[in-house]
């Protein structure tokens, strides 16, 4: 078996690597240019066709992930709906991005943020509509704020997530500066 021979079966052998996600695409990639003298190899123009349909997929779901928060705000702070209806609406919202969330968590992991950021928003605004529903403005959505608040705090240096605990730290700056201004 000829040199060229056993190059081109480990080249094939990194490619199956790659397609079945055995390693990492940049270490594949880093050993078919080592393989392949730096020359690299050509991907089939259907598998960047297929890339692309699951990029313009994953920009659209993300898109429309976004989405969610205004239309969160319309339904759960525009209409006076009753109760029952206002959790439930809450509630699907939440489930649609939960899901979201553990599949961003297992595939696309940089994405992941979108909806923990939209989680916490969300939840910030069902909570608020459904205080405001049930006991009106004051004290208790005040108190229901701040511990918002506390717990993006604490979620966020737990977990390290910055924005949270930037976004916390100024919400709460901000609803003491309104009580007590």
């Amino acid at each position: 078996m000829g040199n060229d021979n056993r190059n081109q079966v480990i080249i094939d052998e990194i490619k199956h690597w790659k397609q079945n996600k055995l390693l990492p695409a940049d270490y594949c990639d880093f050993l078919l240019a080592l393989y392949t003298y730096g020359e690299g190899v050509e991907e089939s123009t259907s598998s960047k066709g297929k890339k692309h349909q699951k990029s313009l997929f994953l920009y659209a779901d993300v898109f429309l992930l976004i989405l969610l928060l205004p239309i969160s705000l319309y339904l759960l702070t525009m209409f006076d709906y009753n109760l029952w209806i206002e959790m439930v609406l809450f509630l699907g919202i939440i489930v649609i991005i939960l899901g979201h969330l553990l599949w961003y968590k297992e595939k696309h992991k940089p994405l992941v943020h979108v909806p923990i950021i939209l989680l916490f928003l969300v939840f910030l605004i069902g909570t608020i509509s459904l205080i405001h529903t049930t006991f009106g403005q004051g004290l208790v959505l005040n108190t229901t704020i701040l511990i918002h608040c506390i717990v993006w705090v604490i979620v966020g240096v737990v977990f390290r997530y910055h924005y949270l605990l930037a976004s916390g730290i100024i919400g709460m700056i901000l609803l003491l500066s309104i009580i007590f201004l």
